[in-house]
This record gives C-alpha cells, structure tokens and sequence, in this order.
C-alpha cells in the first residue's frame, strides 16, 4: 500500500516566491492538507495573498522576506532558517513580464 506524501499532513514546506500564482497556490493546498508552511516575499512587496491565508491558518504559515536575486538576503534567509528541517522545498521565483533586448551575436 502506497502513501501519498502530500495527503500525509504534520511536515514543514518551504516555498521561496509565495506570495501569488503557483507558489501562492501550492502554499495554500498543503496548508489545507494540513502542512506547515514556510513561504518566502520580497520585501515591499506589502500586503499579498500569502498574508491572507495567515488568518486562516493560524500559526501554520510563516512568511520571510528575501529577494533571490541578493547574494546579502538569500544568505540572511540561510541564517533565520539555519537549523530548521523542510520535508519539501520548491523555488517559484517570478518571470520576468517585459520584453528583453537580445544583444547581437
């Protein structure tokens, strides 16, 4: 008999770009499956969804802020979460919505 990980709740994710889309959305499924949630912003990013699910899932869900692409921040995330076991960790970081000048070859 097989057990699906995600149907089996008490573990701790992390999503590093939660605050909306498929990060925010996979936060939202395992916390509904019972998982804590670990869920990282950027900072300024103010109030989001992910803020949001906090009143509903009281002390299940911690926001960080971090923007991935600091070396200074991702190495002060490192430092806040040293220490803490995730079951899960899935990277959700933002595309890029403009177009981009192609250099010539």
């Amino acid at each position: 008999m097989s057990t699906n990980v995600l149907n089996t709740p008490s573990g701790t994710v992390l999503i590093v770009g939660a605050s909306r889309g498929l990060g925010h959305a996979m936060a939202a499924e395992f916390l509904r499956k019972g998982w804590n949630v670990v869920g990282t912003i950027r900072k300024g990013s103010g109030r989001t969804k992910l803020h949001d699910l906090t009143d509903e899932f009281e002390g299940r869900l911690e926001i960080e802020t971090v923007d991935i692409c600091e070396p200074d921040q991702v190495a002060a995330l490192r430092d806040r979460l040293s220490g803490r076991v995730f079951d899960i960790c899935s990277s959700m970081p933002a595309l890029a919505t403009t177009r981009l000048k192609r250099s010539p070859m």
